[in-house]
């Protein structure tokens, strides 16, 4: 990976595990919403986000006016690693609150059976994209804040929610065109993805590192990337169900091999 995508020794495994590790809010749209505020308030005004594009790796090279005061109060050993690291560390802000968001709309739109129907269901995730996508364009094209993958900024988790739940409701209306309704969707793809996970996370792992050491993913324009991509969910879902055959197939030639023993 790049020095600039997370840092010189993180990675977005580390950052998975600092999610793991924090408590996450019950049912609370709030913390989300004060944390990445206050996180865009320090990348606009305490020149955080100019930290986190310019600077140099080693605390030695930083000039004095760009030090920030969180460096002055840290020790030297963790200063260093924050520069260099700069960010995966305080890219966890941005994706804290991307998970907390992400959890109340899975609460609220996805999981909660109170609500009076799925038709209700589906139209408040459909609307809840529409509200994204406003605030996403005003952030971008009225404040002038772009999107910014590297600080993970609020232009950057608004764009993110948008695009997932707007996916979210693309995929209620196939579900419902498949099977008639929205509650209790059982595309066979979903279920065994969500039954292997491990071994889907693996081959999307190895996807992942297949494409990076084949294609100079810095350089690629959109189509083919979206190309790509199309092709690398493609193989993902082929896993899926490759795997779960393959899975029922063993148990199912195990259970054969069981019976004829009972019967000796």
């Amino acid at each position: 990976e790049h020095v600039s995508e997370y840092g010189v020794h993180w990675n977005f495994f580390f950052t998975l595990g600092v999610l793991t590790l924090l408590p996450k809010p019950k049912k609370s749209l709030l913390v989300p919403i004060i944390t990445m505020s206050a996180y865009q308030f320090a990348l606009s005004s305490l020149q955080w986000q100019s930290f986190i594009e310019e600077a140099p790796r080693t605390l030695e090279e930083l000039q004095t006016e760009s030090k920030l005061l969180l460096l002055e109060i840290l020790p030297m050993t963790l200063a260093n690693f924050l520069v260099a690291n700069r960010e995966g560390i305080l890219g966890c802000l941005g994706y804290l609150s991307l998970e907390w968001t992400g959890a109340w709309i899975g609460q609220r739109y996805l999981w909660n059976t109170n609500m009076n129907n799925a038709k209700n269901q589906r139209h408040g995730l459909g609307q809840l994209a529409v509200v994204l996508w406003m605030i996403h364009l005003t952030l971008v094209h009225v404040m002038g804040i772009p999107v910014s993958r590297r600080s993970t900024n609020l232009a950057f988790c608004t764009w993110a929610l948008a695009h997932n739940v707007l996916l979210l409701y693309g995929l209620q209306q196939i579900v419902e065109m498949f099977n008639g309704t929205t509650s209790n969707p059982s595309l066979r793809i979903w279920e065994t993805a969500n039954k292997h996970g491990l071994i889907m996370f693996l081959i999307a792992n190895l996807l992942t590192g297949l494409v990076n050491l084949t294609v100079p993913t810095l350089e690629m324009s959109a189509p083919p990337a979206l190309l790509i991509m199309f092709g690398y969910i493609c193989v993902v879902g082929i896993a899926a169900v490759l795997s779960d055959m393959l899975w029922n197939l063993t148990a199912k030639t195990r259970g054969t091999a069981t019976a004829s023993k009972k019967k000796e």
